[in-house]
């Protein structure tokens, strides 16, 4: 093996150990989230589930209309399921780690 393989090797094994770092870091902050948000059945505002998914508000009300994310609208507002809110972070954390 030349000295050039052995360097790409190395390079891909740095960046994939970087990756993993990313994806324990999301994980982590994706348990902290279940710890302050423990109630499954809870509901939340848009406002919070876009300060929680890290997306703005409007990605929020793109995943409520295409069904990826549930919602209930509580008198005149919006609330997101808090179940459905952390499903999607992990689909979304999961697609980006593929």
């Amino acid at each position: 093996m030349d000295v050039v393989a052995v360097e790409t090797i190395l390079a891909e094994l740095h960046e994939t150990r970087r990756e993993l770092s990313e994806t324990r870091q999301e994980v982590q902050e994706t348990r902290r989230l279940l710890e302050k948000y423990h109630n499954p059945n809870r509901w939340i505002s848009v406002k919070e589930a876009a300060e929680i998914a890290d997306v703005s508000e409007r990605q929020i009300f793109r995943c409520v209309k295409s069904g990826e994310i549930f919602s209930r609208k509580f008198g005149g507002s919006r609330r997101v399921s808090f179940a459905s809110l952390v499903a999607y972070t992990a689909e979304r954390a999961a697609k980006a780690t593929a």
